[in-house]
């Protein structure tokens, strides 16, 4: 492997697998080889095999030396499965019995260092951490863990290096880059951010929280085009995302897709019914779209009297005015936006020219079109 002979060293792990197929280690090792050789998707399931139990060596003079004590292997393994039991004391006796043997594998700091932070033991943790990546620059899982250590305790900065480290190294860990893509946001980096989080949704099309964390991040820079290609593909994924549900419909009203933020709100309401917010945004959009096709007065009528009835807030009567005006109703429409205007004189002791401007339009007989989607 150092000296790039990439075939030779598969074939040479294969040999191992068949005279130790229970030393699972070899696993890693063989995917490693595999990723550089090109070969990702045999490599991600060695990777998968990996269980860390080590190689038995065989070597009779040892065995007789050990003859009345536990192995090393043996007491590595009985390390890992009492780390995995919960019996986290006797894992850390039994790494720190290894160490003191051999202190030079960065493989026992590591799990040492896992048992040390189910304990609570944070500090002698880190000590471990950074020995193995002292002594292994390349494992990834403790750049992972030191970086997770380092943010508890506040050092962010030298923590998201290591998180940067450690997504490096397995590229294909999704979750890890995850981890990297919001540990760059946190920093104020958005372009790496949203970089990332592209590749992830690039990778991995089902990334449910990837394109959440992309929409959001779409939907601040000012691209809503974008982000509700990421919450259309979100709300296919999540179908019970309320919120998804209906960021799209209004993401799409606001950029004008007057049908297609209706389709995504009869949807919301179908899945949704009592859901206030979907009814009020689907309310307007039937009684406001420049669209025809995504008109409807006399169900916006009724949609936006349902909201009024149970929050008789200044918007939601606005919107009954506009869904008035919308049916040809104008008297109705100018008496509630009178109440509106009402409301809002009494909270905020004027009136917004916005808000006496529709009034002036449904004492014209016209009704509202407004392009500016949910506002």
């Amino acid at each position: 492997m150092d000296r790039g002979e990439i075939g030779q060293a598969i074939a040479a792990f294969k040999e191992v697998l068949v005279s130790q197929p229970e030393g699972s280690v070899v696993h890693h090792h063989l995917g490693m080889a595999l990723r550089a050789d090109g070969d990702t998707a045999r490599a991600r399931a060695e990777l998968a095999r990996n269980r860390q139990v080590p190689i038995a060596i065989v070597d009779p003079l040892r065995d007789r030396l050990q003859i009345y004590g536990l192995k090393t292997e043996a007491r590595f393994d009985r390390a890992v499965r009492a780390a995995r039991s919960g019996r986290n004391d006797e894992a850390i006796a039994l790494y720190r019995e290894l160490l003191a043997e051999d202190d030079g594998d960065p493989e026992l700091h590591f799990n040492l260092a896992r048992a040390l932070i189910e304990t609570g033991d944070q500090a002698t943790a880190e000590e471990h951490l950074r020995r193995a990546v002292e002594m292994n620059p390349s494992h990834g899982a403790a750049h992972f863990n030191l970086a997770l250590l380092l943010g508890r305790t506040g050092r962010t900065g030298e923590g998201a290096r290591h998180l940067e480290r450690a997504a490096d190294i397995d590229p294909e860990n999704l979750p890890w880059r995850l981890m990297r893509a919001r540990a760059r946001a946190d920093a104020g980096n958005a372009q790496g951010a949203r970089a990332e989080l592209e590749e992830i949704v690039r990778l991995d099309p089902g990334a449910i929280e990837a394109h959440r964390l992309l929409a959001a991040m779409l939907l601040e820079a000012g691209e809503p085009a974008r982000a509700a290609d990421h919450l259309e593909a979100l709300t296919a994924l999540t179908p019970d995302d309320l919120r998804a549900h209906f960021n799209l419909g209004l993401t799409r009203f606001g950029t004008g897709q007057f049908a297609a933020a209706r389709e995504a709100l009869e949807t919301a309401l179908e899945r949704f019914p009592g859901d206030l917010a979907v009814r009020h945004l689907l309310a307007r959009l039937l009684a406001t779209s420049p669209d025809a096709a995504a008109r409807d007065g006399q169900r916006a009528v009724e949609l936006a009297r349902s909201v009024v009835d149970e929050q008789p807030a200044i918007d939601h009567l606005e919107t009954l005015a506009m869904a008035m005006a919308e049916a040809g109703r104008f008297e109705d429409a100018v008496s509630w936006q009178q109440r509106a205007l009402d409301r809002e004189r009494e909270s905020a002791g004027s009136n917004s020219p916005q808000r006496l401007d529709r009034l002036r339009l449904y004492q014209a007989r016209q009704p509202l079109r407004a392009p500016g989607g949910g506002r």
